[in-house]
């Protein structure tokens, strides 16, 4: 049989769908969205967990919206296209199983309907706080979620 470094090991293949119709509005959008995540992101300890599920997911959005690595990449300062691909890779493949009913962060700000920057404020605030079902994951109580939407001013 073949040789190589994935010999007598499984291997495993990433897809992810974008969007080529390049609708400008959900470029635009998704654009906003991924900025707002890397500033709070830069904004955390190099630690926040929570945080940097966030923006990993913003840029999975933004990928998804049409946006190339090349453009990412540049959009956030220039971290490179292999650190956005990295970045993409653990959004997607740390699919954390979730006791019935918890949220994962990005799913949390999703269901809140607030800005990654309002949703890490109200974190930060103790308005909403993570719960550590397992060892090292955190994630949501989604009527806590739904309440800090409904209480949060509109904008």
């Amino acid at each position: 049989m073949g040789s190589g470094p994935t010999q007598g090991r499984p291997a495993y293949v990433i897809l992810i769908y974008v969007n080529t119709a390049k609708d400008e509005t959900a470029r635009e959008a998704a654009k906003t969205k991924l900025l707002e995540a890397e500033q709070e992101y830069l904004r955390a300890r190099a630690d926040d967990y929570v945080t940097r599920l966030i923006r990993d997911s913003a840029m999975v959005e933004a990928h998804r919206a049409g946006l190339s690595s090349r453009e990412i990449s540049d959009l956030l300062g220039g971290i490179g296209q292999p650190n956005v691909v990295r970045a993409r890779r653990r959004a997607t493949s740390t699919g954390q199983i979730l006791p019935e009913g918890l949220l994962s962060p990005a799913d949390a700000v999703r269901a809140s309907g607030l800005s990654p920057r309002d949703f890490l404020a109200a974190v930060r605030e103790g308005r909403i706080s993570s719960v550590e079902p397992l060892p090292g994951v955190r994630a949501f109580r989604p009527e806590e979620v739904r309440h800090l939407g409904k209480a949060s001013p509109a904008r």
